[in-house]
């Protein structure tokens, strides 16, 4: 598993799918994770995380929904070793910076998706950080 963050509109998607062209591309607007094998670049996955953060779900139990059951437990390559080899990039924008959001939902939910995406870096075989269409490898 590789995590892509950065800002809005840096250029994400873009350096991911030159990396990984025949990876399929899912929305995290509409899409679910996929059940099926292959793989796939997950973008937008701060929305995903929002539409379920916001009926009330866990994000613990998100984060084991990406990576398998016992997401703490996970190896390093887990989630490829215990789905027949099967690999996925996760691209997220950076919440956690800029002004702090009036309502404390959104304080919340951003709060949760920091802790979820420090998970999935610690997890990560890879970490890009993307900004103005450059990536550079954190991990």
């Amino acid at each position: 598993m590789r995590l892509y963050i950065g800002g809005y509109a840096q250029g994400k998607l873009r350096r991911a799918a030159e990396r990984f062209p025949d990876f399929r591309i899912l929305q995290g607007e509409t899409d679910e994770l996929p059940e099926d094998a292959g793989n796939f670049i997950f973008n937008h996955f701060h929305l995903w995380f929002r539409r379920h953060f916001l009926k009330g779900e866990d994000p613990v139990r998100l984060l084991d929904t990406i990576l398998g059951t016992g997401a703490k437990e996970a190896s390093k390559n887990g989630y490829a070793d215990r789905h027949g080899g099967r690999d996925f990039v996760i691209i997220a924008d950076e919440v956690g910076c800029g002004i702090i959001p009036a309502e404390e939902q959104d304080r919340a939910y951003r709060e949760a998706l920091g802790r979820c995406l420090i998970l999935l870096a610690e997890k990560a075989e890879e970490v890009q950080r993307v900004y103005c269409g450059l990536s550079e490898r954190i991990k």
